[in-house]
């Protein structure tokens, strides 16, 4: 506390600019460099960051020239004792470089602190992380100083930072594309990650007095391993090309050894670092990069594979290594320790896991003895609504492929599924049908199971083969009566499930699902499958992702040559007449309410016929395709909860409405700012509920950035923000309801982790969907008819086609790099330019000329933000013709012709 204050009260005495001449001071003459402690004092997450800024500067000026002649230990000692005076100048200058150097020691854990600082801007963090890359780049010598940057990955991966803080993102993004940095990367997870596996092995032997310490400590291994993982997946694969023989390196010495006697964190000799110096021109200097960095890769993931990985790790991993890792491993046969014991797991990781385990036993030798054992119990019902499903099947018909299959296998896969046909949905089914048409074709051995007879000598002959000679394989076939299938679905081993014995009756059945899909489908079979020439295998990835949508979907796009038709002398209004059930009616009045109830069993009472008539929403309903994809569920931004139903099950809502009065007001708070504030809640609340739901778009407003102080020559973007105190003294309220919504929207979306995307349109012209004009598109009536007192109002104001606001909204929805406001305004003008645009193209119109002019600030709208997305805005002139020819074709202005 005492070291604190002195610091708060040293750092008082010094002003930004006092601080710029310590470091100039500093820089100019060595007599100065007292004031090297001063300046190391203000790195510190406590201090001002314009003061942590201009200490920082200074120092990495001052440190990077003397860094390569420093001692390589604050802790080293001279040689020998000084005698003489050249010796005692030798001396003292060695004790100066080593002061230096644990000076510069502490200015690294500062950089270090600071970057891993959460609290820290992340400007300040970004400086600071470029500050320990510049030292690791010359730190050594003028070499690559392997020791501080392995200890600044070290201190990413044990510190409190989450997976997706931004300083491992910016790491990634500005430093893994350098060769070394790639190189000595690898190096230095592989020794974390053997650290944390002895250090996870000590926990597991802790006594149950220090549970807790244990669980702890738990905790912080899986943030680890979790950060492990982030980095070493970000870090792109090794291009080992011919087309690239040179590589873009951090230190243009280089790091990577010719002979195998390098040291510990492979760092060269500096006669071979200058023998690297400009890359590798050379194939044989590329080939030799690529097959040391592919032996560090390689040890890297083997190390991280050891660890005890969290579930949503180990899945993700499994996901992505056939295609991430193993093709770059020197040797990918050190993964079948992992990649067995994740298949012998069984259920989802079991499924995941078979992908990689494919790839090593028909690309790189593997013999797993159990695999076709532990693939055929993988077939349960449950397997049919599995995330990664598509792959699994396509996997599985490629396992079956080889000729070389045993009858009696191929047989049990075939009955397997064949029962598995009887209880999955149709999707399942059709994934079913293509996989048994395959194994039939494959394997001409099995085709009896189509049609058994009782009776049939080849039948028996071949359950004699699948019994290999016991003697007891007759009795136990004439055990069982007639008709009885003695296919042993329980047996999870393929030879004892008695397949030879049974037939494929299941697939008859499905000759009449209730699917037609699936109906049709199945008549393939009937074909002679033995007779190769005539029938091609069915490709299963047509198959493996269908659902109940896909097949629906599939289902009303053909087209039906004969339609059942049903004839009625007159149009029926009930399902049953009264005589068939006396006492009930079965009767509708289209004038009652009717109660329609949902797949979550909640209802909502409406009127079908008023809500398809209602003048509010009758525009809607004759929209293109509204009568098949528009769906309204009545609900109120006041009352919380009745958004629930509408927002259930969606991955995307856009929320638009807001009040908005066009006369004066005597209840503000009343009528404007709660039902703009609660009713954005009461969206987000609703959506909060929604497990699907991926994103939300806020319809927000210019006038929450426009209305403040503004600076001159600085055009307004979206890190700006009305001023409250403002809006309300000039009792601009929708400016303040706009604000005070969004706000608290940002403030819910990020308490509850929700990922939310706001616009902020200007002043909206164009074409008029419903026949009750809005608020803006009455103001530009009134224009057009030579009003003046709203524009007058309204100032210099910046103008959006409706159109542009509508495909802005699409736009930030569906990029996936959309974050945060986007203001979306094409031009601003004054309102005497707006007169002069209109009466040019519309001369006829009694345009006014002159406007009241007020006393308001010129101001700027920059949509740089927006159109970074690569997003183009209608013209003024577009805006006025289109908007202009909507006013006519409504009736409610007329054009000379």
């Amino acid at each position: 506390m005492e070291h604190k204050s002195k610091k708060k009260k040293g750092e008082k005495q010094y002003r930004l600019k006092d601080l710029k001449a310590l470091g100039q001071q500093l820089l100019s003459s060595r007599s100065h460099v007292n004031n090297l402690p001063r300046l190391l004092s203000f790195i510190d997450v406590s201090s001002p960051p314009q003061y942590t800024l201009e200490a920082l500067l200074s120092l990495q000026a001052f440190f990077i020239p003397l860094l390569p002649d420093l001692p390589s230990s604050a802790s080293s000692k001279p040689s020998a004792a000084a005698s003489s005076s050249t010796e005692d100048d030798a001396a003292a200058e060695f004790i100066y470089r080593t002061w230096l150097r644990s000076k510069f020691d502490e200015f690294l854990r500062s950089l270090i602190a600071l970057a891993m600082s959460s609290q820290s801007e992340e400007a300040l963090r970004e400086v600071a992380l470029d500050t320990v890359m510049e030292f690791v780049k010359i730190g050594n010598a003028g070499k690559f100083h392997s020791a501080i940057y392995h200890r600044f990955l070290h201190s990413i991966v044990r510190s409190s930072l989450g997976v997706d803080d931004m300083l491992l993102d910016l790491f990634a993004s500005k430093y893994f594309k350098y060769i070394d940095v790639r190189y000595f990367t690898y190096i230095s997870l592989d020794k974390m990650a053997r650290t944390l596996e002895v250090e996870e092995s000590s926990d597991d032997k802790t006594a149950g007095a220090e549970a807790n310490k244990k669980n702890q400590s738990q905790a912080s291994v899986e943030l680890s391993v979790h950060k492990i993982y982030n980095m070493l997946s970000n870090i792109p694969p090794l291009d080992s090309s011919a087309d690239h023989p040179d590589y873009e390196m951090w230190n243009g010495l280089g790091v990577f050894p010719r002979e195998d006697n390098s040291n510990e964190l492979g760092e060269l000799p500096t006669a071979e670092r200058r023998k690297e110096k400009g890359g590798f021109p050379d194939d044989k200097g590329s080939s030799r990069v690529a097959k040391k960095m592919k032996l560090k890769f390689s040890k890297a993931w083997i190390s991280f594979l050891r660890l005890p990985l969290p579930l949503d790790v180990y899945k993700e991993v499994l996901a992505n290594l056939h295609q991430s890792v193993i093709p770059y491993l020197s040797n990918p046969i050190m993964l079948c320790d992992f990649l067995t014991r994740s298949y012998d797991i069984g259920g989802v990781i079991s499924v995941m896991a078979l992908s990689s385990l494919f790839v090593l036993m028909t690309q790189n030798g593997l013999e797993y003895p159990n695999f076709y054992e532990k693939l055929y119990a993988l077939l349960v019902p449950s397997i049919f609504m599995a995330k990664y499903r598509a792959r699994f099947f396509q996997l599985v018909d490629s396992c079956l492929k080889s000729p070389l299959l045993p009858a009696y296998l191929a047989a049990s896969f075939c009955k397997r599924l064949s029962r598995l046909a009887l209880s999955v949905p149709p999707s399942g089914a059709l994934i079913i049908i293509a996989l048994v048409h395959n194994l039939l074709r494959r394997h001409p051995s099995i085709n009896f199971l189509v049609h058994w007879e009782d009776g049939d000598e080849t039948a028996k002959e071949t359950s004699a083969i699948e019994n290999n000679g016991v003697g007891n394989a007759n009795d136990s076939h004439s055990s069982k009566g007639t008709g009885i299938d003695q296919f042993n679905n329980e047996q999870n081993d393929p030879i004892k499930t008695n397949a030879m014995r049974s037939s494929l009756w299941e697939i008859d059945t499905l000759r009449h699902h209730y699917c037609p899909p699936v109906s049709r489908f199945v008549l393939s079979l009937e074909n002679d499958l033995t007779v190769r020439a005539k029938t091609t295998e069915v490709a299963v990835k047509d198959f493996s992702s269908g659902s109940y949508a896909t097949i629906f979907s599939d289902e009303i796009r053909r087209r039906v040559k004969q339609v059942p038709l049903a004839f009625y002398k007159s149009a029926p209004n009930t399902l049953f007449s009264d005589s068939d059930f006396p006492g009930w009616s079965f009767r509708l009045n289209v004038e009652d309410p009717v109660s329609v109830n949902d797949d979550t069993g909640k209802q909502d009472n409406l009127s079908v016929k008023r809500q398809r008539n209602s003048g509010k929403v009758a525009h809607l309903w004759r929209l293109e395709g509204a009568k098949e994809r528009l769906c309204l569920v009545k609900a109120d931004l006041l009352d919380e909860g009745s958004f629930d139903n509408a927002i259930m099950g969606c991955e995307g809502v856009f929320h638009t409405a807001s009040p908005v009065l066009g006369r004066p007001t005597s209840d503000p708070k009343s009528e404007i700012l709660k039902p703009a504030i609660d009713g954005t809640m009461n969206v987000l609340l609703s959506c909060k509920k929604n497990p699907l739901l991926k994103r939300i778009v806020l319809t927000s407003s210019s006038s929450t950035v426009r209305v403040r102080d503004l600076v001159p020559n600085v055009p307004l973007d979206e890190s700006f923000w009305s001023s409250e105190e403002l809006c309300e003294k000039l009792q601009i309220w929708y400016a303040l309801s706009k604000t005070l919504a969004e706000k608290a929207a940002w403030k819910f979306c990020e308490e509850n982790k929700i990922d939310m995307v706001s616009v902020l349109p200007s002043f909206v012209v164009g074409p008029s969907l419903p026949p009750e004009l809005s608020s803006t598109a009455a103001d530009i009536l009134g224009l057009l008819r030579g009003e003046t007192q709203k524009f007058e109002c309204h100032g210099r104001m910046g103008y959006v086609h409706i159109d542009d606001v509508a495909l802005c909204h699409i736009l930030v929805y569906e990029h996936k790099g959309a974050q945060g406001r986007y203001l979306c305004s094409s031009t601003v003008l004054e309102n005497h330019e707006l007169a002069s645009i209109i009466s040019t193209r519309y001369p006829s119109l009694p345009i006014p000329t002159r406007f009241q002019r007020l006393d308001r600030p010129y101001y700027d709208l920059s949509t740089a933000k927006l159109e970074g997305l690569g997003f183009k805005f209608k013209s003024i002139e577009e805006m006025l013709d289109d908007c202009i020819s909507s006013l006519v074709e409504q009736g409610y202005l007329s054009l000379a012709k």
